[in-house]
């Protein structure tokens, strides 16, 4: 090696004096991060479980009326639409969980480390640099990762709350069609 070539590496040493332990740390971040996406896709599809529950029981238990024509007072009438309007909610929440639960499992711009940047020329330099190297090209892909998490996150929580509106519909539709 040349002589500017030992300078730049004991530059960078001074620079980085504990690149392998902030490579641990970062990887750690990294595996985090891979771990909250797995956790969230499958929780997603636990809940997609939940709502394709919901959904038959709102098919196969409610009944729908059998509206006599004329309606004969006000309260029948008013029974029927808060029935019909309530069934709508039902199943109109559920799709929204549904879409949002999907939308958390089929997000693919997920990152990864990408193996072809390390070369041979990359074997040759002091492992500290080495070390604060791949760092830096962690913490772009942990940032990204992050980002696409949250995103994630914010949908999971959407569908969670949907299914959970979902299913007090459907308790209320199922107490109503009991006094049909």
């Amino acid at each position: 090696m040349s002589e500017s070539q030992d300078i730049t590496q004991e530059n960078n040493l001074d620079r980085y004096p504990s690149g392998e332990l902030l490579l641990t740390v970062i990887q750690n971040e990294y595996n985090y991060e891979d771990v909250r996406k797995n956790a969230l896709e499958t929780r997603s599809g636990i809940l997609l479980t939940l709502a394709a529950v919901v959904l038959t029981f709102i098919f196969s238990n409610i009944k729908m009326p059998k509206i006599k024509t004329p309606i004969a007072d006000y309260s029948s009438l008013v029974f029927y639409v808060s029935y019909f309007l309530v069934a709508v909610l039902a199943v109109t929440t559920i799709l929204i969980s549904v879409f949002y639960l999907i939308k958390v499992i089929f997000i693919t711009e997920y990152k990864r480390f990408e193996i072809n940047d390390i070369t041979w020329e990359t074997v040759e330099k002091e492992p500290d640099f080495i070390a604060s190297s791949l760092t830096e090209k962690y913490k772009q892909i942990i940032n990204w990762n992050h980002k696409v998490n949250h995103n994630k996150a914010v949908l999971y929580r959407k569908g969670t709350y949907s299914l959970i509106a979902a299913i007090f519909f459907s308790v209320v539709l199922y107490g109503l069609s009991l006094n049909l």
